[in-house]
């Protein structure tokens, strides 16, 4: 980006939860929550994420699935 973004915000993380039965190899519950240091204002960018609930199952719809990191190990 050669330009600022209007609708990008940064925020510190105070507190990071790590998943209690993480494991680096094979990466198993690799995930955590983070605490951010100030609350952000949702904006027609700035959106929350909606979590399934355990077991729900989706039939025709078009879904997206978003992360980063590795995709496999090794």
């Amino acid at each position: 980006q050669t330009q600022p973004n209007p609708n990008e915000v940064s925020r510190s993380v105070s507190q990071v939860v790590v998943h209690p039965e993480y494991n680096n190899l094979p990466y198993d519950n690799d995930m955590a929550l983070l605490h951010l240091s100030s609350p952000v204002t949702f904006t027609n960018y700035i959106r929350p994420v909606c979590l399934a609930a355990e077991g729900s199952t989706f039939n025709s719809d078009t879904v997206w699935v978003t992360g980063w990191g590795d995709i496999s190990s090794g």
